[in-house]
């Protein structure tokens, strides 16, 4: 009998009650979005049923998707119009490490998560030449950067995220990762690094290729799951 034997599906687990999903790709008309505003309105209806409170669109920006800041904004407005109920939904970037990501810090045109968090991201397998100087540059002008999902990285081992977090880097988990849905070395990455209570928030990761009610169906390890930060 190991620690984390038993299983249970995230619906019944009853998780995202009063949860704040701070990853999800759900813009409509952007990267891995929804394709229009008709087809949000159902996922937020599954989402007001699973309890969750709150929701951040997240959509990638990087040299190759130079999205600007002022349409990603008005999508959100014009989400808001359409939709009346109880989740409160929110905007932010998911930034790569680039040269346009360095632009936009220079500038302060970033879309952050709440108290100046700024959800960053890199390559699954190579770092950006200046990984290290990008997060360093952006503490040091006021904001905290949150590393979106490093146990996918495969360059990045779990010493270099101890080493990370004590420079003041945060971390999210994509809570996909847990079920292998992004294959077994993932999850066992993810795993060892939720052990050693290295996230910060963590997200759902919905998005065309994961819809919500795949991943509520997902049986997860019981005692795992109450270490999901909230």
């Amino acid at each position: 009998m190991g620690l984390f034997n038993t299983h249970i599906t995230l619906a019944d687990s009853g998780f995202l009650r009063g949860y704040s999903d701070f990853h999800a790709h759900l813009l409509p008309g952007f990267d891995d979005g929804i394709k229009d505003f008709a087809g949000i309105l159902p996922v937020l209806s599954r989402y007001e049923a699973a309890g969750v409170i709150d929701v951040w669109f997240t959509p990638h920006v990087m040299e190759f998707n130079p999205l600007r800041t002022q349409d990603l904004k008005d999508a959100l407005a014009a989400v808001k119009r359409s939709y009346r109920g109880p989740v409160s939904l929110h905007v932010a970037g998911q930034y790569l490490l680039d040269s346009l990501f360095a632009e936009r810090l220079q500038s302060a045109d970033l879309l952050c998560l709440e108290h100046r968090r700024v959800l960053v991201d890199a390559s699954l397998y190579n770092p950006p030449q200046q990984f290290r100087e990008l997060l360093t540059r952006t503490l040091s002008q006021g904001y905290v950067p949150v590393l979106a999902h490093p146990e996918r990285y495969g360059f990045l081992s779990v010493e270099d995220c101890l080493e990370l977090k004590e420079t003041g880097v945060l971390f999210l988990l994509d809570i996909a990762s847990l079920v292998s849905f992004y294959g077994e070395d993932v999850r066992e990455r993810a795993d060892e690094l939720l052990r050693r209570d290295l996230y910060a928030l963590s997200g759902t990761g919905v998005q065309k290729s994961l819809s919500l009610d795949t991943l509520l169906e997902y049986k997860f390890k019981s005692k795992i799951i109450k270490h999901i930060p909230r």
